[in-house]
C-alpha cells in the first residue's frame, strides 16, 4: 500500500511538472511593434506592487516599477505580444535610474500605467507647462515645488477661487511673457475667448519679471498693491465670484537650477476668468 501511494505521488508530481514545463516553454511572440513621435508621460498605477518591466521578447525582467515608485515614465513606443491565444499591449518606457545619471527602460503592460507625472517630478524646480496632462498634477506641482513660493502666495490672495490648468493655458496665450526657450506651445496660438470673461493683469506680469531676485514677502506685498490698483482690493477678492478660476504660471530665474541652466530663463502668465 505504501509503495502504491509513493508511486501515485510520483506520477502526480511528474504530471504537474510537465504542465508547468509546458507553460514555461510557451513563448511570447511580437505581433506588432512601433515607436512614437510624441512621448507620453506616465506613472505607475500601482507603485508599491512588483510590476515587471521586460525586455522586448518578454524573456527577461529588467526591473520592477516598485524599485522606482516616484519616477515619471516616458512612453516612447508599444508592442503587441501574443502568448498562447492571448494578446496584450505593452508600452515601451524610459525613466531615470536611482543615481539620475542614466536611464532605465523596458516594456510594461499598458494597464499598469496611468497618465501623469511621478511624485519626484512634481517636487522638482521646473516642469514645462506643455507637459502637464491633468489638473491634479498641475496643482500638486504648485503645492510641492520649491520654485513656486510666490505662486502659492498669490493664490492665497484669492480665497474663493482655484487655479486650473485650463485657465492657466488660456493665460499662457492671452496675457503672458516667456523667455523664448521655455514658451509653451499655446503661447503663439490665438484662442477663441468668446465663451469666456477674462481679466488680465499685465502690470503684475511686468513687475514679476523685473523682481526675480526680490524676496517673496516684498513681491507679494507689491502684487497685492497692483491688484488693488486694478480695483481688486482685499475686500473685493474676498467676495469674488467662485465662478472665476485663476490662470497662473510662474517660472523664475531666482529658483531655476535645472533644465537649461540659464539664469535668464523666466516666464509669467496671470489672469482670472470664467466660462460665460
Amino acid at each position: 500500500m505504501k509503495k502504491l501511494l509513493i508511486a501515485g505521488l510520483i506520477a502526480i508530481i511528474a504530471i504537474f511538472g510537465l504542465s508547468q514545463s509546458g507553460s514555461a516553454k510557451t513563448k511570447y511572440s511580437i505581433q506588432k511593434q512601433s515607436f512614437w513621435q510624441k512621448t507620453t508621460i506616465n506613472r505607475a498605477k500601482y507603485p508599491k506592487k512588483s510590476i515587471a518591466v521586460w525586455n522586448a521578447k518578454h524573456t527577461k525582467v529588467k526591473f520592477y516599477l516598485k524599485d522606482y515608485p516616484n519616477n515619471s515614465w516616458y512612453g516612447r513606443g508599444s508592442e503587441i505580444l501574443k502568448h498562447g491565444k492571448t494578446t496584450a499591449k505593452y508600452t515601451y518606457v524610459t525613466g531615470h535610474n536611482k543615481k539620475h545619471n542614466d536611464l532605465v527602460s523596458g516594456y510594461v503592460w499598458h494597464g499598469n500605467l496611468e497618465l501623469g507625472f511621478g511624485k519626484e517630478e512634481l517636487r522638482s524646480n521646473y516642469v514645462l507647462l506643455d507637459f502637464f496632462v491633468n489638473n491634479g498634477d498641475y496643482l500638486s506641482y504648485l503645492k510641492k515645488s520649491p520654485s513656486q513660493k510666490i505662486t502659492r502666495e498669490i493664490i492665497k490672495l484669492f480665497p474663493n477661487n482655484k487655479v486650473t490648468l485650463n485657465m492657466t493655458n488660456i493665460a499662457a496665450v492671452t496675457n503672458a511673457s516667456y523667455f523664448p526657450d521655455i514658451a509653451p506651445s499655446p503661447y503663439s496660438v490665438k484662442p477663441d475667448l468668446t465663451k469666456y470673461t477674462v481679466v488680465k493683469f499685465p502690470k503684475i506680469i511686468a513687475y514679476l519679471n523685473a523682481s526675480k531676485n526680490t524676496p517673496v514677502k516684498t513681491r507679494i506685498k507689491k502684487v497685492k498693491a497692483i491688484l488693488a490698483s486694478y480695483g481688486y482690493t482685499t475686500n473685493k477678492l474676498k467676495h469674488l465670484s467662485k465662478n472665476y478660476q485663476i490662470g497662473l504660471n510662474i517660472v523664475d530665474s531666482t529658483y531655476r537650477t535645472t533644465y537649461s541652466g540659464s539664469n535668464m530663463d523666466s516666464g509669467y502668465a496671470f489672469i482670472i476668468g470664467k466660462h460665460n
